[in-house]
């Protein structure tokens, strides 16, 4: 209701302030004309519905007078000043020319030199405010001088009931304790504090604690306000006590100023404060930037701006060097790898004739970046961007000194260095030659003619052609005294040697008596050792005769071993190959999905490569030979941002179009209206079903235009401003699909412009942006309210001026990204307007400025695993005019940017819209970003291609060549390989499968049949087992291949045919267990690898088969089956290291399904039958 001044008189009224009526003789009548309003002492009332009602009291000097609160009569303050204000808004008189009025009232002398910026002597606040700013307790507040009610009170007070924050007056706080005699007033302070042991509840009063309180337990009658000893505090009580935290109880644990709240960690923290100091551009340590460099420079790492080009041939031997050089010539018979480093043909690889080796890895042509693959793999962590391969950081330089390096190579002090596989490898053996080898992705050890050393005197030594030390004995050597078995290296200083010698001889140990002559023929002595190698030269003497001696070697180590990684983490758009090694020969234990790595986990020997290709935690331990653990674990974290996410070419337009209004209902319809064919403006518009992928032609428009803005609003089109030949249009047009013969005018906007933005938000439509007449670039804002056909500019207007830029909105938030400036240049900044407070905010900038670009939000609710909402902008113009197919995502709810798959072409002047289709991917709903049209290089496209970011864990991949069932699948090395198994007969035909590309080819046939069967990979070999030939009869082979010579070899058959067991790998054994043969199996075979043998497990409580097995911390977890007369195998057995199998855990009635352990102690069972 507005209370504003009228007059309320009525025939035969009486008086009263604002023309009120006295109540009538039957007292049932009115006493006032309603909104007459009169004064009553200092209080203003206001006649409601016939009576009076108290308005307003009348403030601290102001009288009320008419109805009206106005000020008090004012008595001008003139004595003695000549000068200045009165005191009642007027002044006391003027000064000369040349004179200035100082804060005494006086009129003194400008000095000459006043009005040149700087406060000289002589100068003042009072003589010269120009220089010296204003004086406080001039009585004149002046803001633009730094005068507010904290800096200058005597100027700038606050009024009665107000209070200074900051640097502003506000309305003071009341407090408010009616009603309690305890606890918080509402204004930081409270009501009164309670005495002998009461305590203040909930509703301010003070009451006996419960009798129960102080017994450690939150009784039912009991909580925070009457029994905080075993309830805790109470959250808002003022008090920030145990337990509570910003985090958790922010009204009691505000963060200082100066602090904000860290959610995660629940600690206050200090405001992030850009770190610039020095730095013209780059990162300023907030999510922002210091400045950004001009044309012709790039940002160095150390935060200053410089010229391009500079050559990039640090780590490289030959290729480009970025600035149309090379950085050097191979030799003949070598190759330049796109990592800049000279290879023989195959090295690192073990290619077929139509692959090329990539880091390590086969690949087809077709993969590998390129024209005919503009989103290609590349080397080294590069990107493929408009199928060149660019360098964005990612390899190992000065500028990245934990890098990405090619395979067997770490980043040490920003350059790559090969690992030394001869000393990690070594196996402790001279007749073998140690090294790593990439094919194998291991080390190896290869017989080699070599000198080796027994440490025997007494014997002749050489290496055979299988790489062992022989020896032969020396005729009339005396021999040197036996050594008992010992351990090298070792983390225990003090060592105890045993042996044998001849009966009443004693032992020297380098050339001194260690045992004295004693009748018996053992010995033993304890030596204290030395870090570091230790050699005792060891012999008998026998009355004066001394033998030949022995050579004990003892290396004492207690330094644990310490893992390396390169590249250790990071964010990558695309795959990339990690080298991981120890600095020492050890056992490396890891885990890739980020669970916590123990000595039962996967293993390598000192040195593996990892290939990364989706958002992976790799975590890193080691044990070296001497038994010392690495301190702590190494971590890598790592993103690939470009990973399931993809375009899809899907349909054409009737016609190659650009700067078309899109829009889409967000669920199966598409719309596109207007645009430009290159010749001329088009007025036509059309629907597209991504259910039919067919086009219907819409009524076309009165007026074709290009660059308007559409958006989609409950069941309409709306369609927005525009430009026709030059010409900005303001027109505001309504087109309801199906029930529209035409497109009906609205109320049309108060602002002509086009390239501008439209986004609808809460009932309403936001127009932002764009170009007017005469080409000015505006940054205005305007409401439009579709329901009652309305505009307002009440709105914050944005904080710049933007064109050809991108708008979306985010629940009530609105995004505006992209665009350029009055003068053309692409902008950075993201600006935020957030629709229910009015105001604007500035997000992190987008990483690439362009303008012409396209934007959508993009949800993914994960509804298998994890989920995201995102701000996908694809392509766009650059700097300097260029058209880029770069995409790259914001992610809303961490505050980052990152680099998607970008366009099969680049684009510019496209449209965008999101739509939501149903029975489609893992999750039977698919979310699509539909780009339509625009212009590439090569001119305006009728394109529409559509995008699709994967997140879930369970994603959709290229399918088998052929269907096929009860075959193996192991992974190694970066591979699936997949084998066995019948389609619709039996089949001996396998494939390996390259999850990165979803690329399958063929491996070695089995040499026969084998169905059901059970596979491992055991020391890089991929072991078959079991199964059932072509009658359907179990068969116990048992026969492996290495994937780098690729063929089968045959092993020890199994001691019982089995089909269907059970398989798991522990200490280097596979476990077969249970299985069917004629019937469901109780028995259980290790098969030893190494040793060539099987010896019998425990048996089981009963017979299963179609069980899984999983190993998880040393143990072997055993899940479901079909037991003896098909009856369902519920109960999950765990068989403990050197125990019995006993039951653990819930039943899970599954049978022939998929177990698969995930992060630490947790089991994922996927399929199967029950």
């Amino acid at each position: 209701m507005v209370f504003g001044a009228f007059c309320g008189c009525v025939p035969g009224g009486g008086g009263g302030g604002g023309g009120g009526v006295d109540a009538g003789a039957d007292g049932g009548a009115p006493v006032c004309v309603d909104e007459a309003r009169r004064c009553v002492g200092s209080t203003v009332e206001l006649c409601v519905e016939g009576r009076w009602l108290t308005a307003t009291e009348c403030a601290m000097g102001t009288v009320c007078d008419g109805g009206e609160c106005v000020a008090e009569a004012c008595t001008p303050q003139c004595t003695d000043r000549a000068c200045g204000p009165d005191g009642c808004g007027d002044v006391c008189g003027a000064c000369a020319e040349g004179e200035v009025c100082t804060g005494r009232g006086q009129c003194d002398a400008v000095p000459a030199s006043c009005g040149d910026a700087a406060c000289g002597e002589g100068e003042s606040c009072e003589n010269c405010p120009a220089d010296c700013g204003a004086c406080c307790g001039d009585a004149a507040c002046v803001a633009d001088h730094g005068e507010n009610c904290a800096t200058c009170p005597a100027d700038c007070g606050c009024g009665a009931g107000e209070s200074c924050e900051v640097d502003h007056c506000v309305e003071a706080c009341v407090p408010d304790c009616a009603g309690r005699e305890c606890g918080d007033d509402g204004c930081d302070g409270d009501c009164g504090q309670c005495q002998g042991g009461d305590l203040c509840n909930d509703a301010g009063q003070c009451t006996a604690p419960p009798a129960q309180c102080g017994d450690g337990a939150c009784d039912a009658n009991e909580d925070c306000s009457t029994c905080p000893a075993d309830c805790g505090q109470c959250c808002g009580n003022g008090r920030c006590g145990a337990g509570e935290n910003c985090a958790t109880c922010l009204a009691d644990c505000a963060c200082p100023g100066g602090q904000e709240c860290n959610a995660e960690r629940r600690v206050c923290e200090a405001v992030c404060v850009p770190a610039c100091g020095g730095r013209e551009c780059g990162d300023d340590g907030c999510n922002g930037v210091c400045g950004r460099c001009g044309a012709g420079s790039e940002c160095g790492a150390n935060g200053r701006c410089r010229e391009i080009c500079v050559p990039q041939c640090n780590g490289r031997t030959c290729g480009p060097d970025g600035c149309d050089g090379v950085c050097g010539e191979c030799a003949a018979g070598e190759l330049c790898s796109p990592a800049g480093r000279c290879l023989d043909v195959g090295e690192g690889c073990d290619c077929q004739a139509n692959e090329i080796c990539l880091d390590g890895f086969c690949r087809a042509p077709e993969t590998l970046c390129g024209a005919d693959n503009p989103i290609g793999l590349c080397a080294l962590g590069q990107t493929c961007i408009d199928g060149e391969c660019a360098e964005f950081g990612a390899a190992c330089s000065n500028d990245n000194p934990a890098g990405a390096c090619p395979l067997g190579e770490l980043c040490r002090d920003g350059i790559c260095r090969p690992i030394n596989d001869s000393a990690l490898c070594d196996d402790d053996n001279p007749c073998t030659a140690d090294r790593f080898d990439p094919v194998r992705n291991r080390c190896i050890h290869v017989p080699q003619n070599a000198e080796c050393e027994d440490g025997n005197a007494c014997t002749d030594d050489a290496c055979s052609v299988d790489g062992v030390c022989l020896s032969e004995r020396i005729a009339g050597c005396i021999e040197p005294p036996t050594i008992g078995p010992y351990v090298t290296p070792t983390n225990d200083g003090e060592l105890h040697l045993t042996g044998t010698k001849p009966a009443g001889s004693s032992i020297d140990i380098n050339g001194q008596a260690a045992v004295p002559e004693s009748p018996e023929d053992n010995w033993e002595v304890t030596i204290n050792l030395v870090p570091g190698e230790n050699v005792f030269e060891i012999r008998s003497v026998d009355r004066g005769q001394a033998s030949a001696t022995v050579t004990v070697r003892i290396v004492y180590d207690v330094t644990p071993p310490l893992v390396e990684v390169s590249p250790c983490g990071g964010t990558y758009r695309d795959g990339v190959t990690v080298t991981v090694a120890a600095d020492e020969p050890a056992d490396v234990y890891f885990t890739t999905d980020g669970g916590t790595p123990t000595q039962y986990d996967g293993t390598f020997y000192s040195a593996q490569a990892f290939r990364v290709f989706d958002n992976t935690v790799l975590r890193f331990i080691a044990r070296d030979r001497a038994g010392n653990w690495s301190e702590g674990e190494t971590r890598c974290e790592f993103e690939i941002s470009g990973y399931g996410n993809f375009w899809t070419p899907a349909d054409l337009l009737g016609e190659p179009l650009t700067l078309a209004a899109v829009t889409s209902n967000g669920i199966d319809q598409l719309f596109v209206i207007g645009g430009t064919d290159g010749d001329a403006p088009q007025a036509g518009a059309a629907r597209y079903s991504a259910v039919d992928h067919a086009w219907t032609n819409l009524p076309a428009l009165a007026v074709a235009r290009t660059e308007a803005a559409a958006v989609w609003h409950p069941n309409s089109i709306y369609l927005f401003g525009g430009q026709n030949e030059g010409v900005p249009l303001n027109f505001t047009q309504r087109l309801t699909p199906d029930a529209d013969m035409a497109w009906v005018d609205r109320r049309p906007m108060p602002t002509t412009r086009y390239g501008l933005g439209a986004v609808s938000v809460g009932g309403n439509i936001y127009t932002l942006g764009g170009k007017t007449n005469g080409g000015v670039v505006l940054n205005t804002v305007e409401r439009y309210t579709p329901n009652t056909d309305t505009w307002s500019n009440q709105v914050a207007q944005m904080p710049r001026p933007r064109y050809a830029f991108t708008a979306v909105a985010v629940a009530n938030d609105i995004y505006v990204i992209g665009g350029e400036d009055e003068d053309g240049n692409p902008i950075a900044e993201v600006d935020v307007y957030h629709t229910t407070t009015d105001a604007w905010e500035q997000a992190p900038a987008l990483p690439t400025p362009r303008s012409f670009l396209a934007g959508s939000a993009m949800e993914n609710i994960g509804n298998v695993f994890g989920g995201h909402v995102g701000i996908v902008v694809s392509g766009g113009r650059l700097a300097g005019g260029a058209t880029t197919a770069i995409v790259e995502e914001y992610l809303v709810d961490r505050g980052v940017w990152r680099t998607r798959t970008p366009l099969n072409a680049p684009r510019l002047g496209h449209g965008i819209a999101r739509m939501e289709l149903s029975g489609l991917g893992i999750d039977n709903l698919e979310r699509q970003l539909w780009v339509v049209g625009g212009q590439e290089p090569r001119g305006i496209t009728a394109d529409l291609s559509y995008y699709i970011h994967q997140l879930d864990y369970a994603t959709r991949l290229m399918p088998m060549p052929e269907g096929r069932f009860m075959h193996a699948a192991v992974p190694w090395a970066g591979r699936i390989y997949l084998f066995g198994g019948r389609n619709f007969t039996e089949t001996q035909e396998g494939w390996i499968f390259d999850p990165e590309t979803e690329v399958f080819r063929d491996m070695p046939r089995l040499p026969s049949f084998q169905n059901g069967l059970a596979a491992a990979q055991v020391g890089g070999r991929i072991y078959a087992l079991g199964g059932a030939n072509n009658f359907g009869l179990a068969v116990p082979t048992n026969r492996s291949i290495d994937p780098a010579e690729g063929a089968w070899v045959e092993h020890r058959p199994m001691q019982v045919a089995r089909r269907d067991a059970a398989v798991a790998v522990l200490n280097g054994e596979i476990w077969l267990i249970g299985g069917d043969n004629n019937g469901p199996q109780q028995s259980v075979e290790i098969y030893d690898p190494r040793a060539d043998r099987w010896r019998a497990g425990p048996l089981l409580p009963q017979a299963r088969t179609g069980a899984r097995a999983v190993v998880r911390g040393g143990n072997i977890y055993l899940i479901g089956g079909i037991g003896e007369n098909n009856a369902q195998m519920t109960q999950v057995l765990r068989m403990p290291p050197g125990g019995q199998w006993a039951n653990f855990g819930q039943p899970i009635p599954v049978a022939y399904g998929v177990a698969v352990p995930v992060h630490d102690d947790m089991v994922a069972v996927i399929a199967g039958r029950s």
